[in-house]
């Protein structure tokens, strides 16, 4: 009875644990769907971004292509101002750094949308997967219920008929152990008398 009692109370226990993860599941789920509406913006965000510095960067690129023209046209000008020229070759690369920081961080944003992606792919199977868990406690639950009610109740009911029978059997023990009891004493006085009489006897004819 108590290991029936056991395995009742770990199923029911265990049945309580899959409902409270069940009905705490849509949390982490709609969580991660925020998170996924997060990284999306991110990385629209991430490629304005990327698209803004690559046409920054044919900007850069026209001004520097034709730069040659006004340099052969004030070469002069250039000889008396090399710092001039030094200021935009710097300014070129700059956006060219700047460019290819772009490119990076316009990577790491698609693969993190495609991660995130892939994981809210999967969500449905991890929500399919813990409302099984969740189905599979519930019978589980019921078959030991039922296993409780059919099977436990009777060999409770069962042990204490026996038991009932056992003090009754008890008791018509005791009272035999009283008869014979009495049955003795009452030997014993039939005895003595009978002697009594006896040596009654056997002094008067002596």
């Amino acid at each position: 009875m108590i290991q029936i009692n056991s395995s009742y109370n770990n199923a029911r226990d265990h049945y309580k644990n899959s409902l409270e993860q069940y009905n705490n599941f849509p949390d982490p789920y709609n969580n991660f769907f925020d998170h996924y509406n997060h990284s999306l913006d991110h990385y629209n965000r991430s490629l304005d971004h990327y698209n803004s510095s690559l046409d920054h960067y044919n900007s850069s690129l026209d001004h520097y292509n034709n730069f040659p023209d006004p340099y052969n046209h004030f070469l002069d000008h250039y000889n008396n101002f090399p710092d001039h020229y030094n200021h935009f070759l710097d300014h070129y690369n700059y956006s060219l750094d700047h460019y290819n920081s772009s490119l990076d961080h316009y990577k790491r944003s698609l693969d993190h949308y495609n991660s995130s992606l892939v994981h809210y792919n999967n969500s449905p199977d991890h929500y399919n997967n813990t409302l099984d868990h969740y189905n599979r406690s519930l019978v589980h639950y019921n078959h030991s219920l039922d296993h409780y009610n059919n099977h436990s109740l009777d060999h409770d009911n069962n042990f204490l008929d026996q038991y009932n029978r056992s003090l009754v059997h008890d008791n018509d023990e005791d009272w035999l152990s009283v008869l014979a009891l009495g049955e003795m004493l009452n030997l014993s006085i039939y005895l003595s008398i009978y002697l009594s009489i006896y040596l009654s006897i056997y002094v008067n004819i002596s």
